[in-house]
């Protein structure tokens, strides 16, 4: 028996994303059970018990397109709580769990046969030589649609298009203006980048796309970045459940409940960050002042003291100065000690440091590219004498030649260049 909506009544609905069910982080052990716990949480507080008529999935439930068992495990014990209450689920696939080329089809249509969730995509044909993208209805038997009607909502879905997004778009609306239906509250799912809140330009929707879009859908319901926002009072992305990395921990993230009314109007839009999510803490130690590996785990201990970081991943970054060789600073030594000092769930080490020497990069060390920059920018600064110890002038030129670098690269003209570089460096 079907969950009844009436038209004439107020809707609820639950808009999540980027669960990412099967993530590893970090390897640690049980790190999946993270990911379930928060998902978990979040349905058992917000959903369950007639919160909500449907909830909507924008994409990246899964980690990874192969599952292991207890990934499917994670996903199946969650999933059939909310069947038995008959809520309907709406998903959409992300560039983590679409379907691989070796693959017949996604696990997220092993989850719609099974009917525990409504994975929608659109239909490509070709029409007079063209490409053109169909939505047909969810066809509850076949468990296959591009398009569900639940109660006043008519929620379309999409596929994860990465790059060619803009290409897709005018399609996607051409589609979705021709289903339409009059009445009806209009939602898309969609997994992506939107301009101005991108974290990768070239997978982002424009904006031109996003006004063409507005004129046939009443809330878009995004997901991919990591991070929530919402626009317009129409545009909203809840951002990742649970943090996939420590980095993460610094943005706002959760999900959104919101109620329409009779007349289509949104009503109320509650963001929710309260449920069940692991700890992270940073720590910064600066080892300017010391001048041997000794001193480095003395002051790691006096910082560390009497902390208890039992449910925490803790991410220490050694920064300032080094006064004895890079090779002398053993970092598996130093991680067993804030272990020890702790009892952290789990440590990191990050050795941010710079060699009094103007040596290279330790062979083999793992960091991103501006940290690499950052690094060789400040070796070449502290070349000379007089900046080794002016912590502030040597930020200041760092920022002033990576800000450089990117105006050249964009081609700025060389009075607007030389205006930024004096105002960094000498205002």
């Amino acid at each position: 028996m079907k969950r009844k909506l009436f038209y004439n009544l107020r809707m609820k609905f639950l808009h999540i994303s980027d669960v990412h069910l099967g993530c590893d982080r970090y390897g640690i052990e049980n790190a999946e059970k993270d990911f379930f716990d928060a998902f978990n949480d979040l349905i058992q507080r917000y959903a369950l018990g007639g919160k909500v008529d449907f909830i909507l999935i924008a994409g990246d439930f899964f980690h990874k397109q192969q599952l292991t068992p207890q990934t499917l495990n994670y996903a199946y014990a969650v999933l059939e709580q909310i069947r038995k209450e008959k809520i309907p689920v709406v998903i959409v696939e992300g560039n983590h769990d679409k379907k691989a080329p070796n693959q017949r089809f996604a696990w997220l249509q092993v989850l719609a046969n099974w009917k525990f969730i409504h994975f929608l995509q659109p239909t490509v044909r070709d029409h007079e030589n063209q490409k053109e993208i169909i939505y047909e209805k969810w066809d509850e038997q076949k468990a296959r649609g591009g398009y569900v009607d639940i109660g006043k909502a008519r929620i379309f879905g999409s596929c994860w298009y990465g790059a060619s997004i803009n290409l897709v778009a005018p399609m996607l609306i051409e589609g979705i203006r021709k289903a339409r239906r009059d009445g009806a509250f209009h939602i898309l799912l969609l997994h992506t980048d939107i301009e101005g809140q991108e974290k990768n330009f070239s997978t982002s929707l424009s904006r031109a796309n996003l006004n063409m879009l507005r004129e046939v859908i009443d809330y878009l319901a995004l997901g991919h970045v990591h991070k929530s926002y919402e626009e317009g009072d129409w545009i909203f992305n809840p951002g990742s459940l649970e943090a996939t990395n420590i980095d993460e921990t610094q943005e706002k993230r959760g999900a959104w409940l919101i109620e329409v009314d009779d007349k289509n109007h949104i009503i109320s839009k509650t963001f929710i960050s309260e449920y069940k999510k692991r700890a992270f803490d940073r720590i910064e130690i600066r080892v300017s002042d010391c001048i041997t590996p000794e001193n480095v785990h003395e002051m790691i201990e006096k910082t560390l003291e009497s902390r208890d970081y039992s449910e925490t991943i803790v991410e220490v970054s050694l920064t300032g100065l080094l006064r004895f060789s890079n090779s002398s600073l053993d970092l598996k030594k130093i991680r067993d000690k804030v272990y020890e000092l702790t009892n952290a769930y789990h440590v990191k080490i990050k050795n941010k440091t710079i060699s009094d020497s103007i040596d290279s990069l330790e062979p083999g060390e793992r960091t991103n590219s501006s940290e690499i920059e950052e690094r060789v920018i400040r070796k070449l600064i502290l070349a000379d004498s007089r900046f080794r110890k002016d912590e502030d002038t040597i930020k200041r030129m760092i920022n002033a030649t990576l800000t450089l670098k990117n105006m050249v690269l964009d081609e700025e003209s060389p009075e607007n260049i030389f205006n930024s570089l004096e105002a960094q460096l000498f205002n």
